[in-house]
């Protein structure tokens, strides 16, 4: 979340020191997220026609907990991690980093899903570039609405690190128009029974305040891209794949569809 910059001055007869934040324009920035400050949304269908949302703070959810952003930007890739207070390979995983570039914005899913028989598919990601922020007319009654994305063929390495609590990936430079600089953000989903009751839970690095944006949560530092990489902007591989995406009850509230 946005940190307000602070200045340490030493003072030693004429020479002053002054500490400068390292990750202004630095090729490797990382942040923190505060514990326990998941938040859950629990449903119940009355009245209808929307029923009610009622949120809540789930402090006990761990899998979904942000607990540290680090973005790594060299010549070839950008490296992405998040870490998480305890990750639990007997539940899914649903990551979304989002990425703003000098020329665009990304979004890309890490997912782990559970198959009918209790087993795990591998893990999988989905990279397509942010959609359009929906226009009023697109919302409907209840605050709901539905998006489609594109997604690219690009190899972004995702992996999820149980022992180590931590989700990273690499999504090639090439794959994002060569970018001068990204800012990153992102956000968790999960689903859980808190107090015996079904609840979705969410979890993003930053506070909401900071973003207007119903799609993208908040974004970091500019985190610039290292001395001799090539930014030249290019078109990047063509799409391959769509995904629906919805949306209920405003930002945070998101669930993706295969």
């Amino acid at each position: 979340m946005p940190r307000t910059l602070r200045a340490v001055a030493l003072i030693c007869l004429t020479a002053v020191a002054v500490a400068l934040p390292a990750s202004a324009n630095a090729e490797r920035w990382t942040t923190t997220d505060p514990r326990e400050d998941v938040r859950g949304v629990q449903f119940t269908p009355e009245p209808p026609p929307c029923g009610t949302h009622a949120e809540i703070v789930a402090t006990e959810a761990t899998n979904e907990d942000i607990t540290r952003l680090r973005v790594r930007h060299t010549r070839t890739h950008v490296h992405l991690r998040a870490r998480f207070r305890d990750l639990d390979e007997a539940l899914e995983q649903n990551v979304t980093f989002h990425l703003a570039t000098d020329d665009n914005a990304w979004m890309l899913d890490i997912l782990r899903w559970q198959r009918n028989d209790g087993t795990f598919r591998r893990v999988q990601s989905f990279l397509a570039q942010t959609p359009e922020e929906p226009e009023p007319e697109d919302i409907d009654e209840c605050g709901g609405y539905m998006i489609g994305m594109i997604g690219i063929n690009c190899r972004t390495s995702p992996e999820i690190d149980h022992e180590a609590d931590v989700i990273t990936a690499a999504i090639p430079r090439r794959c994002v128009s060569n970018p001068r600089w990204v800012r990153a953000g992102v956000e968790n989903y999960g689903d859980s029974e808190v107090g015996g009751t079904p609840t979705f839970l969410h979890d993003q690095w930053g506070d909401a305040a900071d973003t207007d944006s119903l799609i993208v949560s908040p974004l970091g530092a500019r985190v610039r891209a290292p001395r001799g990489a090539d930014v030249r902007q290019t078109a990047g591989p063509a799409p391959t794949s769509g995904r629906a995406v919805g949306l209920v009850g405003g930002p945070g509230y998101r669930w993706v569809r295969q």
